[in-house]
């Protein structure tokens, strides 16, 4: 994943930036100590050095705004130079060496380095019982939860590694959960899995939206599709998650102007996301456009059925059902045709009994 490649590059980098740092101070220090007499103007140049070499590991902690321990450490050695020259970052360069060669990982560290390669050894068994039934939001998390609430570590590190990879709203929840389990090593592999999943997103949001532009049909539509994943990723507070799917809405508003687009998938997707937004009169609107132009919709048509429905409109409902009697729906969904022969069957045998 690329949040583990940046775990590793930043780390050298800092160890570089240190070295640097270290040349930079040392050569201000000759520079002022090597002139017999000292002056103001004389003494400007070895500011300056000084000064670059604190800027330099500010910029390293700037740079790394993803990694927090790796801003931790750049931002105290920025610190450390600025205020003790040369003795600061000589000081944690050799402590972070030291710590590097002297200290090993051992129990959860050692199990979490080994996670990086995708698999925590000993638990590939755990992960090939459960890759073949990854089914999205159909593949029941209760399993892993019941081992979460156990007492064997190992199966629990790999049952938040395996929700971290199922990334559904439900394995996220679970993961929330397991942040304040009494066992230390659950809380710590807990908040690195929610971590990365936030990172991954992240990663992608930015990438598109890089790409994206107001006239870029596509982008647009790309955009929207992450900003609603995370809205519905769980990941996100309410706050956030409603800010998310305001922008989706406003990036689908933008694509339907765009030309080429499908404005009957556009339109459908906007009245979903309408509805999500508790906007029930804009989502109404935008499925009763969509199935003048197309009357088979299944998606607008269920979204219609929701939002008269929730606006508990009778003659609505009732009107639709005497469409749908006797339609054949555009759809393989199981879940979309069972809601749909629901309504029409339910509502007209309901008449018929009247």
């Amino acid at each position: 994943m690329p949040s583990t490649s940046i775990d590793r590059k930043f780390p050298r980098r800092v160890a570089f930036a240190l070295s640097i740092a270290v040349l930079l101070d040392c050569a201000a220090l000759w520079s002022v100590f090597s002139l017999p007499v000292i002056t103001p103007a004389q003494a400007l140049p070895a500011m300056g050095l000084h000064l670059a070499a604190a800027g330099l590991m500010t910029a390293v902690a700037v740079a790394a705004k993803k990694q927090a321990n790796v801003r931790y450490l750049a931002g105290l050695s920025a610190l450390l130079t600025f205020f003790t020259p040369v003795v600061g970052p000589a000081g944690c360069l050799v402590s972070y060496v030291a710590g590097r060669v002297l200290i090993k990982p051992r129990g959860l560290a050692k199990a979490f380095s080994g996670a990086e390669g995708g698999v925590v050894q000993g638990e590939e068994e755990f992960y090939g019982l459960w890759e073949d039934v990854k089914l999205h939001e159909e593949l029941s998390i209760q399993p892993v939860v019941d081992i979460l609430e156990g007492e064997d570590a190992a199966l629990k590190r790999g049952a938040i590694q395996l929700l971290r990879r199922l990334g559904t709203p439900d394995a996220v929840r679970t993961l929330k959960k397991s942040l304040s389990d009494s066992d230390a090593e659950v809380r710590f592999y807990a908040h690195t899995a929610l971590t990365r999943l936030e990172e991954d997103y992240a990663e992608r949001f930015t990438q598109v939206q890089k790409e994206a532009r107001d006239d870029d049909l596509d982008g647009l539509i790309a955009l929207a599709k992450i900003q609603q994943e995370y809205a519905a990723s769980g990941l996100p507070d309410d706050s956030i998650q409603t800010q998310m799917l305001s922008e989706a809405r406003s990036n689908l508003t933008k694509a339907l102007k765009a030309p080429g687009g499908d404005q009957t998938k556009l339109r459908t997707v906007l009245g979903l996301l309408e509805l999500r937004l508790g906007e029930l009169e804009s989502a109404k609107q935008e499925f009763e456009t969509v199935l003048n132009a197309a009357p088979d919709t299944p998606d607008a048509l269920l979204g219609l059925l929701n939002v008269c429905f929730n606006q508990k409109d009778a003659q609505a409902l009732r009107r639709l059902r005497q469409n749908l009697q006797g339609k054949r729906f555009d759809t393989t969904d199981p879940a979309k045709l069972t809601v749909l022969n629901f309504w029409a069957g339910h509502l007209g045998r309901k008449r018929s009994h009247a």
